[in-house]
């Protein structure tokens, strides 16, 4: 064969390996849409994880962020084989359309009544009687999950609730119970604290109480939801490999309690003990 002929052939092979050597080692892109990313700048809890998980995945994925209102979330994830969302309450309806992590991200204690200027109300109640008995006026945020049970009561009395939609609805959730639009809202307590301390508002806190929602769920946990379709499956299996490293777990609990006031924090850590040792088997 001509000495041309097989210099160009050697080179030809030499590019063409190298190439394809790089698209198998290439990133897999993963398109996170989350409401939190319109507030980008305070970056907190489950936004941290997911963060960390960017750094410590760095060869294998590809992060894309896209905002999205929480209802525009469901959309986008049912429309696109590689989206992916965080922090998401797992339930049998959500389970039909999405594959979840086999660890949370991120855990809270139970959602509870958010009233403001209302001090006396019983220790536990329920929605319907929060609006008939007591005649508050209570938002919540479209396409959220508040917990199995929390979500029945709201569902049986959703025309006499305020539905806020849209982008950073948890920030203009809390803007209208400030102001008095409103007077309930369902929410994390630790959510409402960290708010009036960022907007530095801590001057109300003494005309906010929480009151338990009788029926409510115990720990929420928050996962990572993919795409039902084999991209998003090899996402989770990508993501559910660095989740069950002991030093990720560690970064998880270490985030999770400092978002909680110090007398959670054995509580918060034992459910994650559970939780990993469940993992496990």
């Amino acid at each position: 064969m001509n000495v041309r002929v097989i210099a160009c052939l050697l080179v030809f092979n030499v590019v063409f390996i190298g190439h394809s050597h790089a698209l198998v080692n290439e990133p897999v892109e993963i398109i996170f849409v989350s409401d939190e990313l319109a507030q980008t700048e305070k970056l907190t809890g489950a936004s941290l994880v997911i963060e960390h998980l960017k750094r410590e995945l760095a060869e294998q994925l590809k992060f894309v962020y896209i905002g999205a209102s929480r209802k525009r979330e469901w959309l986008e994830l049912t429309s696109h084989d590689n989206v992916c969302l965080y922090n998401k309450i797992k339930t049998v309806e959500r389970e039909q359309s999405a594959i979840f992590s086999e660890l949370p991200i991120q855990i809270f204690p139970p959602n509870q009544l958010i009233t403001i200027d209302v001090p006396h109300l019983p220790d536990e109640l329920t929605i319907e009687e929060a609006i008939e008995k007591y005649q508050l006026k209570i938002a919540i945020q479209a396409g959220r999950s508040y917990g199995k049970d929390t979500d029945k009561q709201l569902q049986d009395n959703l025309t006499k609730l305020i539905v806020v939609e849209g982008l950073n609805s948890t920030n203009r959730i809390m803007d209208m119970l400030l102001s008095g639009r409103i007077n309930a809202i369902v929410e994390f307590p630790t959510v409402v604290d960290n708010s009036l301390k960022a907007n530095d508002k801590t001057g109300l806190i003494e005309r906010i109480n929480a009151f338990q929602i009788e029926s409510g769920a115990g720990f929420a946990h928050g996962y990572i939801a993919c795409s039902k379709t084999p991209q998003g499956q090899n996402l989770i299996n990508i993501l559910n490999a660095a989740l069950g490293r002991e030093s990720v777990q560690q970064m998880m609990i270490k985030q999770n309690v400092f978002y909680f006031p110090a007398i959670s924090h054995m509580s918060i850590t034992n459910e994650w003990q559970k939780l990993i040792a469940q993992a496990k088997h």
